[in-house]
């Protein structure tokens, strides 16, 4: 099993996501993501703006072509 690297998520500072698509803020707290259309998703709020975003789809965005496995 491939070991989880975190990563600053570049449009939401202060969050970060992980190779295996989970999400936390800072350096401490792991959020809860809810399924919508067999996918996860995620929640935040940065700078007083909502965003809701797709786990996979922000891990390929941060990682390159790497896909949650």
């Amino acid at each position: 099993m491939e070991k989880e690297e975190f990563r600053p998520i570049p449009e939401l500072p202060g969050y970060f996501i992980s190779n295996q698509g989970r999400v936390r803020r800072g350096n401490t707290k792991i959020l809860r993501p809810f399924v919508r259309k067999y996918d996860e998703q995620y929640q935040v709020t940065a700078d007083g703006v909502r965003h809701q975003f797709a786990a996979s789809k922000m891990v390929k965005r941060v990682f390159g072509e790497t896909e949650k496995k």
